[in-house]
């Protein structure tokens, strides 16, 4: 399935929007049960990675700092995100989006800094 792109005028919101889940991506983890961390873990690495280039295109990129099995992921933005005005819409438009859309038991996105502290929007 083509990946399908939605272009902004700000070169930073340039996000990657997934194609609808594909069928093996809804059968990860069924709403009867709660996701364990892990599976979050993994279903949260595999979006992440989908929207990897866009971000990196523009000299950014994000990493998953951790999942808690309560569907909370903390992210940390290095390059050219940091300190970015654009990185909260980043944050919210694009990885929030997409993270609430294909993994179940996805529940808030918080970006950190390097010392794990939660980032001021």
């Amino acid at each position: 399935m083509p990946a399908v792109y939605r272009w902004s005028s700000h070169p930073c919101l340039q996000l990657l929007l997934l194609p609808r889940p594909p069928t093996i991506w809804t059968m990860m983890s069924t709403p009867e049960t709660a996701p364990d961390s892990s599976d979050l873990q993994d279903q949260v690495e595999q979006v992440i990675e989908k929207m990897r280039p866009a971000i990196q295109s523009d000299g950014g990129d994000v990493e998953v700092v951790s999942v808690s099995s309560d569907g909370q992921v903390l992210v940390r933005f290095h390059g050219a995100c940091v300190g970015c005005p654009s990185s909260t819409m980043t944050l919210k438009g694009g990885i929030e989006r997409n993270l609430k859309t294909y993994v179940a038991g996805f529940k808030a996105v918080i970006a950190v800094d390097m010392d794990g502290n939660p980032v001021q929007e």
